[in-house]
């Protein structure tokens, strides 16, 4: 095992100095200095810990799933795991799950993974179940624990959607439609109820006539878009569930020449990516992707120190970003 000068003078309260004399048998330390540092590293080297490492569980939904990784929230979240477990003196990898979780859970039960992070968003019961016996700290990331038997940070989709419909702030003669995507996640199938408990609020009943389902990806969710719309009224509220839908939809308005936002208005729950068109013209409800990966670690490392303490539940609250014309508008 490699034994760092610079670990061992901390650990002592000694400096690197010391420690290279001592190794190297050469004066300048006395004998008492000496010994304790040679004790220790014999130590170490009769008592090796193994490797503390972070192990990110990335559960794929389908392809198109997959391909969306390419964009910022994913790349933001994995680089924001990475950068905290070096900060806290952890390696950090990353292992994928499809169909099966068999490789996934070998790698898990690995003696140098001291803890599991389970990337839930589109994760299956089935596949958790297959994690719940593992003996180190298991947190989930984007997803509840469908026993409560770990702790999880999610967001807070109720508080999203009733952002969403006190921004769009509709009249009781006007309509309100709810664009959701193919992809059968958790945080689509939360935002749904969400939705429909937040019109209901508003004295709004919602029929399932008021969701319009598109493709996950953009580009065919425009094309399906803008079908569905020259052949049916357009409301004057529109809800995207997330940020490829909303893309889809700017997309399929403005190939029908729709003004936004005297014609319709429209909120996205997530944060357009900045190379969008057109994206300053809607109300986005801001999800904190990467600040809730930051607690992930926080309350990973926490559980390391405490095995035995009660699970918890941490809601990532959204936020309202305002379009451009309306913050134009203000003094």
């Amino acid at each position: 095992m490699k034994i760092k000068y610079a670990d061992i003078a901390r650990h002592l309260g000694v400096s690197k100095a010391a420690v290279s004399l001592a190794v190297n048998n050469k004066p300048g330390i006395s004998n008492e200095t000496r010994k304790r540092i040679l004790d220790y590293i014999q130590d170490l080297e009769n008592h090796p810990s193994p490797s503390k490492k972070v192990l990110l569980v990335y559960f794929k939904v389908n392809s198109k799933h997959i391909l969306n990784m390419n964009y910022p929230i994913y790349t933001d979240v994995f680089s924001v795991f990475s950068a905290e477990a070096a900060a806290r003196g952890y390696s950090f990898s990353t292992v994928y799950v499809e169909d099966s979780a068999e490789y996934a859970l070998l790698e898990c039960m690995r003696e140098d993974v001291a803890a599991v992070i389970l990337f839930a968003t589109s994760m299956k019961d089935t596949l958790y179940k297959q994690f719940t016996n593992l003996n180190k700290p298991v947190i989930l990331y984007d997803q509840e624990a469908p026993d409560s038997a770990h702790s999880s940070v999610c967001i807070d989709s109720y508080t999203a959607l009733r952002q969403a419909i006190r921004v769009l702030d509709p009249s009781e003669n006007e309509t309100v439609k709810y664009i959701q995507s193919d992809a059968p996640i958790y945080n689509t199938e939360t935002r749904r109820k969400a939705f429909v408990v937040a019109m209901l609020d508003r004295g709004f009943y919602v029929g399932k006539d008021d969701f319009i389902t598109v493709d996950f990806m953009p580009e065919p969710a425009a094309i399906q878009l803008e079908q569905y719309f020259r052949s049916h009224p357009l409301p004057n509220c529109i809800v995207a569930e997330n940020y490829t839908t909303a893309i889809g939809l700017l997309v399929a308005m403005r190939s029908m020449q729709v003004s936004i936002p005297e014609r319709v208005r429209i909120v996205s729950i997530d944060e357009l990516p900045e190379y969008v068109p057109g994206k300053e013209r809607i109300w986005q409800i801001r999800v904190p992707h990467s600040e809730r990966a930051t607690i992930t670690m926080d309350l990973l490392e926490y559980e390391m120190q405490h095995r035995d303490q009660i699970k918890v539940r941490i809601l990532g609250i959204p936020t309202v970003l305002a379009p451009e014309y309306l913050s134009q508008k203000r003094p």
